[in-house]
Formats: C-alpha cells, structure tokens, sequence
C-alpha cells in the first residue's frame, strides 16, 4: 500500500515538471498554451537516476522537445496532429537511444501522463 502512495504521489508531483511555467512564452489561444512545454531536467534526472552524462544528453533532447511543442501549438487541425505524432516520436526514439529499459518505462509514464493531463490526446475544439 506504502509503494502505491509513494508512486502516486511521485506521478502527480513529476507531471507538473513537465509543465512548468506556461507564462513564460507569448501565446494567443489557450489552445497554444496546452503545447508549452518548460521541462524540469534537474526533476527527470533524479526520478530516473540519470548520470550525469546522460542527464546532460536528456536535457538536450528536451529542450529540443519543448521546441517542437512549441512549433506544435502554433499549427491548426490536420498538420498539428501530425507535428504532434512526429515530435512525440522523435523526443521517444532519442530517449529510448540514451536511458536504460527501465528508465525509458518510467520516461514513457510520466510523458503520457503529462500528455493527458494537458488534453493533448482529445481533438482541439
């Protein structure tokens, strides 16, 4: 029952790493607002217990990610599900390149977690 808590606990609180600050970058919709991804590298690091070489590659790779998040947000309808599917699937192919198994499970949890919690898996009305 302990680790369940603890895990839950961990989920929420690591969700609002990857959404961080959305005030911080100019956007005209709220629409737009969904895509601002400001990820909290130093908070992944420690719940996937990154080195510190491979924290410094996953840094890289998502700041590269809330780049193309950024770029997702500004497309409308069919080009946005689009640039969303692909920048998903680069940030996943880079990450799975540099983190372990389990490390990469844990990753892909917390960024479907992040993903739903924004409403980036329903259509934008």
């Amino acid at each position: 029952m302990k680790k369940i808590v603890l895990t839950l606990v961990a989920m929420l609180s690591l969700t609002s790493m990857f959404a961080e600050d959305t005030k911080s970058v100019n956007v005209n919709t709220p629409v737009e607002a969904k895509y601002v991804l400001n990820i909290n590298t130093r908070a992944l690091s420690r719940t996937l217990e990154l080195d510190p070489e491979t924290a410094t590659s996953v840094d890289a790779i998502s700041k590269d990610f809330s780049n193309d998040m950024l770029k997702v947000g500004a497309l409308k309808g069919e080009e946005r599900a689009k640039a969303f599917k692909k920048a998903i699937n680069k940030n996943l192919g880079y990450m799975h390149a540099v983190l372990s198994y389990d490390q990469y499970r844990k990753y892909v949890e917390l960024l479907n977690v992040t993903v739903a919690n924004r409403g980036l898996n329903a259509e934008d009305k």
